[in-house]
């Protein structure tokens, strides 16, 4: 890329849920050549008894994630980590 070339990257956050047990950020990076890079912030367990149901899927393809990063080791966090693997995240 020349000196005076600008190179556009774009970030989409989406996150999944607006309480902050069950944290999962899906996070999409599209770079100046097309190429994209996708991953997820925490993959947290609902611990409230209304949200049990969100548990057991995920708004998005496991296999497309390509890293998980994790904030801290609390089960709201990283509970759906295991769940994540069994479902095609394999990375």
């Amino acid at each position: 890329m020349g000196k005076n070339a600008k190179a556009n990257m774009y970030v989409d956050i989406l996150s999944l849920h607006e309480e902050v047990t069950g944290s999962c950020n899906v996070c999409t990076v599209r770079f100046p050549n097309k190429e994209k890079l996708k991953f997820i912030v925490d993959c947290g367990l609902f611990q409230e008894e209304k949200y049990q149901k969100e548990n057991y899927s995920f708004p998005f393809e496991p296999t497309d994630i390509d890293f998980v990063l994790v904030t801290h080791n609390h089960i709201d966090h990283v509970g759906r980590i295991p769940k994540l693997y069994k479902d095609g995240f394999k990375r």
